[in-house]
């Protein structure tokens, strides 16, 4: 009997419950090294911010302080041209089960909007529950290769039906001055 109560627990120390809209929903806790996970938690604290941009400091390409994530949340972006075939590959690749890994890659020349149509898809499929999806910047790529990879394939040793959406930003930039990492 102790084992059962110590197994409840960890599991509702391992969750927790956020009110929106009445419901309560419940949001897994981990933490993935030098990634950031997107999910309710993050656009709360980005839209709960006192700090507020403009659309000029996103299309400026403001980098600090979540100004990218910001202006993406209040919907400053607009709509690339793929971007719904885009969003529907993504999800097709993880309704089925596969026994092979999806990878993809989206390239263009600087200021073509990349990254915001990366964090587009990563705002709007955050929802679907269908996996987990993962941000992972320059600053973070170490750390996530070291020890962030280990914490996503304990997830799946806890859990084999989690998946994960991992979104590398600028890959190029990361790696030109690191070829070993790549």
């Amino acid at each position: 009997l102790k084992d059962e109560m110590q197994l409840e627990k960890e599991f509702f120390d391992d969750i927790s419950f956020v009110k929106e809209e009445g419901k309560y929903i419940s949001e897994e806790k981990f933490e993935i090294a030098g990634a950031i996970i997107i999910n309710e938690a993050l656009v709360r604290e980005i839209r709960d911010n006192k700090k507020t941009f403009t659309m000029p400091q996103f299309y400026g390409a403001m980098q600090s302080s979540h100004c990218q994530w910001y202006g993406i949340i209040q919907h400053f972006d607009i709509e690339r041209k793929n971007y719904i075939n885009l969003k529907n590959v993504v999800i097709n690749s993880f309704i089925t089960d596969k026994d092979f890994k999806v990878s993809a890659l989206v390239h263009g020349t600087g200021g073509a909007g990349k990254s915001t149509t990366l964090r587009r898809l990563a705002i709007d499929l955050y929802e679907n529950q269908l996996f987990h999806v993962i941000w992972v910047e320059d600053d973070g790529i170490i750390e996530f290769v070291e020890d962030g990879l280990n914490s996503i394939n304990n997830e799946i040793k806890k859990d084999i039906t989690k998946k994960f959406l991992i979104i590398i930003e600028d890959w190029c930039r990361m790696f030109n001055d690191k070829p070993d990492l790549a």
